[in-house]
């Protein structure tokens, strides 16, 4: 948290699998589903940007 970058706020659109509060979790087989998906920084103004981007 050092970094403090211009922007107003995070997203990740369209909630894939394997995102905060989206995991998919098999019972039978142990393993998880997960997605790539890239978290959006956004400005007050509504300018966006890719902010980071998360793999399995």
């Amino acid at each position: 948290m050092e970094e403090k970058p211009l922007i107003s706020g995070l997203a990740v659109p369209g909630m894939p699998h394997g995102s905060p509060g989206m995991e998919m979790h098999s019972h039978e087989s142990h393993s998880h589903d997960y997605e790539s998906y890239e978290v959006v920084a956004f400005t007050e103004s509504g300018k966006t940007k890719i902010f980071d981007k998360i793999s399995p």
